[in-house]
């Protein structure tokens, strides 16, 4: 904050989103962390790091400030689940982490009919678009490759 840059300028979204899926505590573990390399580490700051870290990690949850959860509609867990092996195979794709494109909830919400995050932004020709079309009867999933890539294409009606 104090620089007064994006998180992104600091570490790569890829390191910080990894992060906080599984916060290190040590030095080698930051070290094993995807997206950080030693330049990221130097001059003290891999300590500064691991501070953050702890001190988030400490902080009361009625601290907090996160998004409200939005309700998830059981019913579309099957749907939810293969566009969600989809997604993980596009992340792969464009060298993405997986949670950078989409959660779970985002996934649901697009399938839902509700707005979110992959309905506008730079997400939404990714994959937010592409999952409308499937919704919409005008995509369809298929296996190719023997089995071993899922593709998303037009439907011919």
């Amino acid at each position: 904050m104090a620089a007064d840059l994006p998180p992104r300028f600091v570490l790569p979204d890829l390191a910080l989103a990894g992060i906080v899926q599984r916060p290190p505590r040590t030095r080698d573990e930051l070290q094993s962390v995807r997206g950080l390399d030693g330049r990221h580490l130097r001059n003290g700051a891999a300590e500064k790091i691991l501070a953050a870290i702890e001190e988030g990690l400490d902080l009361d949850p009625s601290l907090l400030h996160l998004p409200d959860a939005a309700p998830i509609d059981r019913s579309l867990g099957a749907a939810v689940t293969v566009v969600g092996a989809w997604l993980s195979q596009r992340a792969a794709e464009l060298d993405l982490d997986p949670a950078l494109l989409a959660t779970r909830s985002d996934l649901s919400l697009l399938l839902s009919g509700v707005d979110g995050r992959l309905s506008h932004g730079w997400r939404t020709a990714l994959i937010g678009e592409p999952i409308r079309r499937l919704m919409q009867g005008d995509a369809v999933l298929a296996l190719a490759n023997g089995g071993r890539r899922l593709i998303l294409e037009d439907r011919h009606h």
